[in-house]
């Protein structure tokens, strides 16, 4: 090898040690800060602010030869990781002493996500039940549960209750786990839908309807199935949180630390406000992608010549259809809301291309670019 090169390399390791033992010492430090934190009444673990302050500065440092943006993505990263360290550190006595024993039904990627990350981090005894044979065998072959079931019954003395299923199904399971409960469990879904689910769940708990704290992880791969299992998958992720207006202290306290322990932001909103919200956030997004694959259907050679824009745009058209089937039959009059906005801006878009109107195809273009700039 070259004897310059060697040297440069040695060179390399040295700094890469430096930079392992500063981030080590900041880590360290953020754990510090977590302590104080802990102090407060209300521990606040994610200050958009100062995170800004932070990124501002890193900026005004920055002589290349990265870019502005390229060191904000590796601060970003920095950042976040210290975050995480900072609300498991309070989360993980919380979440020992508020639950002992969890049931997760459903045992695909999320379920079994929420499982590893458990299963990484605390004690607790983790009852699997899925129709699913398959999942069954292999979550537990995996040790991502305790145990398995396929049915309701034996839920005595359970603390918490996830119910990871296709959003049309979760008020099925609700009614099939009601006589079964006790007084002080808390059950909360992943659904992505929550208004429906909110107003059924309310008619079948009755009283226990406090106990109920409807959540939604927005986070997600391709894969699905028990292998597909990330501890990590909730990382930095939003996790919104849609109380129904009696639920009791206890339970969404429960929920919210579940969520912050798994590295995820939590936000509570109304689910109506939720519905809405992700019918133009994720839902449309999704059905764009699925409509936009169908027009390979007799060209399919085409997708080789794809760029990257192509790849991102169609990575979701890969996602379960029977969830995006539920998905539709329970937000549906908010997605055809959505659908409507978005054919009358494409049609907007079409109008100006064929009538050649160069200045609207620029105003158009720089309403979307500031839009997102706006919002980034």
């Amino acid at each position: 090898m070259n004897e310059a090169l060697a040297n440069l390399r040695i060179e390399i390791d040295d700094v890469d040690q430096r930079i392992q033992e500063l981030l080590t010492k900041r880590a360290k430090l953020a754990e510090k800060v977590g302590k104080v934190k802990q102090q407060e009444s209300n521990p606040i673990f994610y200050r958009p602010q100062r995170e800004k302050e932070i990124l501002k500065m890193v900026a005004q440092r920055n002589n290349g030869p990265l870019s502005d943006e390229e060191l904000a993505t590796v601060f970003r990263l920095i950042l976040s990781t210290c975050r995480n360290l900072q609300v498991k550190q309070h989360t993980k006595n919380q979440l020992t002493h508020s639950f002992e024993k969890v049931v997760i039904i459903g045992l695909g990627l999320i379920g079994c996500s929420i499982a590893k990350c458990l299963k990484e981090t605390t004690t607790c005894t983790i009852t699997g039940i899925d129709s699913n044979q398959q999942h069954l065998k292999q979550a537990s072959t995996m040790k991502l549960v305790d145990k398995t079931s396929d049915d309701f019954k034996d839920l005595k003395a359970i603390d918490l209750i996830i119910i990871c299923t296709p959003a049309n199904s979760v008020s099925t399971i609700i009614k099939q786990l009601a006589p079964h409960l006790n007084d002080t469990v808390t059950i909360t879904d992943v659904a992505s839908t929550k208004a429906i689910i909110s107003e059924q769940a309310q008619e079948i708990l009755g009283d226990k309807i406090t106990q109920f704290i409807p959540s939604h992880p927005l986070a997600g791969k391709e894969a699905s199935g028990p292998s597909a299992a990330d501890s990590k998958l909730f990382v930095n992720r939003k996790v919104l949180l849609t109380p129904i207006a009696d639920s009791n202290e206890h339970s969404l306290n429960m929920v919210n630390a579940l969520w912050q322990h798994c590295g995820a932001q939590t936000q509570t909103i109304s689910p109506q406000q939720h519905d809405q919200a992700l019918a133009l956030t994720s839902h449309l997004p999704q059905m764009l992608s699925f409509v936009y694959m169908t027009c390979f259907e007799s060209c399919i050679e085409y997708k080789k010549y794809g760029a990257g824009s192509f790849a991102d745009f169609t990575r979701i058209a890969a996602s379960n259809p029977a969830m995006w089937q539920a998905i539709c039959s329970n937000n549906k009059k908010n997605i055809l809301t959505a659908i409507q906005s978005f054919k009358e801006k494409l049609s907007a878009l079409e109008n100006h291309i064929a009538n050649g109107d160069d200045q609207a195809l620029i105003s158009f273009f720089e309403l979307a670019n500031a839009i997102k700039k706006e919002n980034s």
